[in-house]
């Protein structure tokens, strides 16, 4: 299996190496690291997608880019937005911590797979806002197996440690009581089509 990382456009990373010395203390390694880390594309997929017949490739929206760097407490994460309305990208942030540290976690977890060999994969970040869920999605060129590896999550099914196959997560997703109380305040849900 080879993991696809995707490449940001380059306004995503002019705007990234632009904007991150506003962020971070004048000299510090990270501008550096953060401006040459790979990136990450991000999506995001609400409660309504998720209760809609929608695949999850189809329901979850690009929310923009991370990049991560570092290592141990030096690890550092920062996220630039998609364009909006025609105005350029934004460097929205940039975060350090435990969350972040778990994130690169996940992501050299995802890289040291070793599942259906054949098969090529494009690495993403799926959050589930409304779930407070974020997820290494893994997903598969060419069909519909794709994996999840979640990193934060509050549902004790979506264990942190676990690779699971979509369909598996998206049915924990609509199992939580969060979605099925933001199904059931919406008419005509079916659940998600897998």
């Amino acid at each position: 299996m080879a993991i696809i990382m995707p490449v940001p456009d380059r306004l995503t990373r002019l705007t990234l190496a632009a904007q991150l010395p506003g962020f971070l203390r004048p000299g510090d390694p990270l501008i550096s690291a953060l401006a040459n880390a790979p990136g990450q594309r991000v999506f995001t997929l609400t409660l309504p997608a998720i209760a809609s017949d929608r695949r999850i490739a189809d329901a979850a929206t690009p929310a923009g880019w991370r990049f991560l760097a570092g290592a141990g407490a030096q690890t550092a994460s920062a996220e630039v937005s998609e364009p909006i309305d025609g105005n350029p990208p934004k460097l929205r942030s940039v975060s350090r911590g435990p969350q972040i540290a778990h994130a690169l976690q996940a992501t050299r977890q995802s890289e040291a797979l070793d599942r259906a060999s054949e098969t090529d994969f494009e690495l993403r970040v799926l959050r589930v806002p409304g779930l407070l869920i974020e997820a290494i999605w893994l997903k598969q060129q060419g069909g519909d197996d794709d994996l999840i590896i979640p990193y934060l999550t509050p549902l004790p099914q979506a264990d942190a440690s676990r690779v699971l196959p979509v369909r598996e997560f998206l049915e924990i997703l609509r199992t939580s009581p969060a979605a099925r109380k933001d199904a059931d305040d919406k008419p005509g849900y079916r659940g998600a089509r897998i």
